[in-house]
Parts: C-alpha cells; structure tokens; sequence
C-alpha cells in the first residue's frame, strides 16, 4: 500500500499544473510523521488562506485521480493472480456480479 501511495505522489509531483505545490500540500497535510497544520503550510508555502485551500482541494481530487485512474488499474492484473491462477471476471449476464474463475 506504501508503495502505491508513494508512486501516486510522484505522479502527482510531476503534474504540469502546480505538481509540486500539490505534493507539498498533501505530503505536509498527510504524510509526514508530524502533521503540520493548515496555516503553517500555508505561509511555508507563501500562499494567502484562499488559495492554500483552493490548491489543497485541488491536490486531494488530483490524487484520486490518479489513486483510482492510473496506479490502481494498472495493479489490477497482479491483484486478480491468486493461488493456483485464479482469476475474478465479471460474469457477463450480471455486471455487477464478481466471480472466480479458473484458467488453465
């Protein structure tokens, strides 16, 4: 889980549009050992309370996106790869229904 969560950080550091105002953000909002409050972020970073909040909004719906659009899907092959090659579809008749599948 760490590691997913450092790759989506990444990914969100590199972003074009204020990545690494939104890596501070969410990384001294969350990640740090010691949480850091709101205000003290805010004149870390050199931002009025407006805007900190409008980047931070925007830094947590970034890093969903890319949480649940990028980095999840492409782990969903080696969580679907259980013991003795079991497989999760979706059974056609009923998309909402999950069920195993052995490949052999």
């Amino acid at each position: 889980m760490i590691d997913i969560v450092d790759k989506s950080l990444v990914k969100l550091k590199t972003h074009p549009d204020n990545g690494e105002m939104y890596f501070n953000i969410i990384t001294n909002s969350y990640i740090h050992k010691e949480k850091i409050p709101d205000h003290q972020i805010q004149k870390k970073l050199h931002l009025t309370s407006s805007t900190y909040f409008r980047y931070k909004k925007n830094a947590i719906a970034l890093m969903g996106i890319i949480l649940w659009g990028y980095i999840l899907p492409s782990l969903r092959e080696a969580w679907l790869l259980g013991p003795d090659d079991a497989r999760v579809a979706e059974v056609q008749s009923d998309p909402g229904v999950l069920a195993e599948v052995r490949v052999s």
